[in-house]
């Protein structure tokens, strides 16, 4: 556990009271035999029961159950469209699904045969973990941390504050304090979470393996863990593999001073697919998912010598000789527990003295009206902001235009001003959500939400004429959130979770669907700006570059280069029109074109980049323009610059932290245009401005 100013022997405890698992230490066998619940989709996601209500989440779907009688749950309506669901949870008869880069749903089901979608709100990245208090919900939304809406109107809800984290993946709110799970580092967060205008982190818990979700239960906090081990020294980096799954038991009697109370280790598991761990507890028993290593039913009514009562599996059809489908969630009924799993469906087990109580929340945040300022340094940059809560998440410059996609604040038309400064003087009627704008001649391409992708020929700056559209990608990919010039000839559009999907327009009115390729994660722009000549390179983070010819009548794949994969919160972008910059943690990679005309051949010689913030360079995404490279970093809310006439040395020129998440910027006569997320639009000042400030 470490606190502001101090670090406790939290490890050597944890140390001395792991306890391995053995599969014969108890005889007691808790789990009936499982029933499916027939109508639900096999890649069931999600499970959380409230009251007489369960609600399941798979694929896109929110199933919605009667659990009156609880072994004999009585389907009593449905809703899709609900993208890539994860988590679940509930407040008198409304749900809250996160579906990572779809953000939040706010759906009423207080009429369970007919629910409806009231909302969707745009998290500031993937949402993957939820927890509701009051009139705040807590979304997980990863290396971004924790991200607090105000829900008090279920038609708008609204960006409070966000709190980083290591890698926030699940979370949990009791009685004034928000937990945090978080995945690579192993770690509880704990903040103060009272009053949202003082929101704070006042410690950190150390796991014994990748964190995700667990359970509060009286003083104890409860931590399935996965993956590879954590926090143990006298391990090796090849015993460490797959080792770091169990259970750790954590007294927060104090939150602020979280005391180490047991461990209990499971199987080793290598594979690192479907990373899904969480606990629930009640009757003494700590319900313990793994992924595909199973459901674990732990004895802990002495927390301090937590045993196993029972190992529960179900067959993988992929992978046959891995132990068993990707357990997801769970939730705990009346004498059963529900059960998701990958791709198995959902699952109610007979579980004799289990009950399904409502966890006491205690204290609850007060000041779900506070919005954070998100302030800007007037010394370095002008700043716009629409009137209407939004994102700014992308820029488009013609000229001394600009086009901001201010997410759930519509699109604007911005002048820059001779004198500086933007001037807003028009906006795209009849579309309130745009998530991401580009520019191709004279025309413009949206993508719109719900709306799809929109086509636009520009008669003058804030002239609109329709001209094409491209609707949803498929049912589960129903929200357009990324769109990105190919060449002439093509754009990629993506619902973020759907790949990237290549359409012809050079016939607008009818785009045509012509090639996709496909990888993970993909919040950021991992594609070039520019092609490099016939060449688009597109990153797909820790799988190498793949490199596609759009030359001819339609895009194909030139080859993927494995050996030069970059980072998650690393891209590439054209240099110098022949050339690929690429980045990789702090380093960068400046690699020609071949004598014959190909993309870069052979190991890329990555080097340092010059330190931008105490001693280190920034880790972000590359653009150039002319001999400026600029460096954003969303994560991390840092902005560089760097002069490249020198690529073997390239120079600092200047560095910054700002309140908003910056996205990939623009550059406008040689100054950088940032679209920063809540903190609005930047421009970068000129130096004789910065002198004059």
């Amino acid at each position: 556990m470490k606190t502001k100013g101090k670090t406790s022997c939290f490890l050597a405890v944890f140390c001395a009271c792991a306890v391995l698992l053995d599969p014969s230490a108890a005889d007691a066998k808790p789990l009936g035999t499982p029933m499916r619940l027939p109508d639900v989709h096999e890649r069931a996601m999600a499970a959380h029961a409230e009251g007489h209500r369960l609600y399941v989440g798979a694929s896109h779907i929110l199933y919605i159950y009667d659990i009156t009688e609880a072994l004999q749950p009585k389907l009593l309506g449905q809703i899709g469209g609900l993208g890539n669901l994860r988590q679940i949870t509930s407040k008198e008869g409304f749900v809250y699904v996160v579906s990572r880069e779809t953000g939040l749903y706010i759906v009423d089901a207080r009429e369970p045969s007919a629910p409806k979608v009231r909302s969707r709100f745009d998290s500031v990245e993937f949402a993957t973990g939820i927890d509701v208090a009051g009139n705040v919900a807590f979304l997980s939304e990863r290396q971004n941390g924790v991200e607090c809406v105000d829900i008090s109107d279920p038609d708008r809800p609204a960006h409070i504050a966000m709190r980083k984290t290591a890698e926030s993946q699940s979370n949990r709110y009791r009685d004034g304090w928000l937990f945090s799970g978080d995945w690579h580092s192993g770690e509880i967060t704990i903040f103060d979470a009272r009053d949202m205008k003082t929101l704070r982190e006042v410690a950190r818990a150390e796991l014994y393996g990748f964190g995700d979700g667990f359970a509060l239960e009286g003083r104890y906090l409860y931590a399935s863990t996965g993956h590879d081990a954590r926090q143990r020294p006298g391990l090796s980096a090849v015993d460490a593999e797959g080792a770091g799954r169990g259970l750790n038991i954590i007294d927060i009697s104090d939150p602020a001073q979280p005391k180490p109370v047991a461990r209990l280790d499971f199987p080793n598991f290598k594979p690192r697919n479907e990373d899904f761990w969480t606990t629930r507890v009640s009757a003494g028993m700590a319900f313990c998912l793994d992924s595909h290593n199973g459901l674990f039913v732990v004895d802990v009514r002495d927390p301090a010598k937590p045993g196993l009562l029972e190992r529960f599996t179900l067959p993988d059809k992929k992978n046959p000789d891995w132990p068993s489908a990707a357990m997801s969630s769970l939730a705990i009924g009346d004498g059963c527990i529900y059960l998701t799993a990958m791709p198995s469906g959902a699952y109610v087990i007979p579980v004799e003295g289990v009950k399904n109580v409502a966890a006491a929340q205690g204290v609850l945040p007060a000041n779900a009206s506070y919005r954070e300022p998100y302030p800007t340094d007037a010394a370095a940059f002008h700043v716009w902001k629409a009137e209407k809560p939004g994102q700014a998440r992308a820029v488009a410059i013609a000229g001394d235009i600009v086009y901001a996609a201010c997410s759930d604040a519509g699109l604007s038309v911005l002048r820059i001003k001779p004198e500086g400064g933007f001037e807003k003087t028009g906006e795209l009627q009849g579309r309130a959500h745009v998530y991401d704008v580009m520019l191709s001649g004279s025309r413009l391409f949206t993508a719109e939400g719900y709306d799809g992708f929109g086509i636009y020929e520009l008669d003058g700056p804030a002239g609109f004429r329709e001209i094409g559209r491209i609707p949803q990608l498929s049912p589960a990919a129903d929200v357009a959130l990324w769109v990105w010039p190919a060449g002439e000839n093509f754009i990629i559009a993506s619902s973020r979770n759907s790949g990237y999907r290549f359409f012809d327009v050079r016939n607008p009115a009818k785009p045509e669907y012509v090639f996709a390729t496909y990888g993970t994660c993909l919040w950021d722009r991992y594609v070039m700006d520019k092609p490099m000549g016939p060449f688009l390179g597109v990153s797909h983070p820790y799988r190498g570059v793949e490199w596609i010819d759009i030359s001819g009548e339609k895009p194909r794949s030139a080859g993927r280069d494995p050996g030069n994969s970059l980072s998650l919160y690393n891209s590439l972008c054209l240099f110098g029109g022949n050339s690929v910059l690429a980045t990789r943690e702090d380093l960068y990679a400046l690699e020609p074109r071949t004598p014959d005309g190909r993309p870069p051949q052979g190991a890329w010689r990555f080097r340092k980049l010059p330190a931008a913030f105490a001693a280190r360079g920034i880790c972000g995404i590359p653009r150039a323009d002319g001999m400026r490279v600029a460096i954003t970093s969303r994560i991390n809310r840092e902005v560089a610059m760097y002069d490249f006439s020198n690529p073997d040395k390239p120079v600092l020129q200047w560095a910054h932290r700002i309140s908003g998440n910056p996205d990939t910027p623009a550059f406008h006569k040689g100054r950088l245009v940032i679209p920063a997320g809540h903190q609005g639009v930047l421009l970068e000042k000129r130096r004789s401005e910065h002198d004059h400030h």
